[in-house]
């Protein structure tokens, strides 16, 4: 058996928080991913940062498709959108992106935290 005294006790580090960006004209849901290699595809308790590109509002030239089609990217989009953030709780949020010409969900992450 093996007691801790809370002199001997480290707390883990606080996970990742997401980035989120914008400017590539579309939207694009990665996976958390590190040096190139995704990490895992939940959204728990994630290792690393989640990124989120959401430059989807539109532009005059029109929005493009996010390039790459990369193993880390969930979902991408060139739909002109916006999106919501939802605090649920502090251990629970939601990031959902809507579509601006009929206001339907059209992708939806919800990151957790043990």
């Amino acid at each position: 058996m093996y007691l801790l005294t809370a002199s001997s006790y480290t707390p883990p580090p606080p996970p990742p928080p997401p980035s989120i960006t914008g400017h590539e004209h579309g939207w694009e849901r990665m996976t958390p991913v590190y040096n190139g290699t995704v990490l895992q595809t939940s959204y728990n308790n994630m290792p690393s940062p989640l990124y989120i590109v959401n430059g989807a509002a539109g532009n005059r030239e029109g929005n493009s498709m996010p390039s790459g089609n990369q193993p880390w990217s969930a979902f991408q989009s060139a739909t002109i959108g916006y999106a919501t953030i939802t605090i649920a709780n502090t251990t629970a949020l939601t990031y959902h992106f809507i579509n601006s010409a009929n206001n339907t969900v059209i992708d939806t992450v919800t990151i957790t935290k043990a």
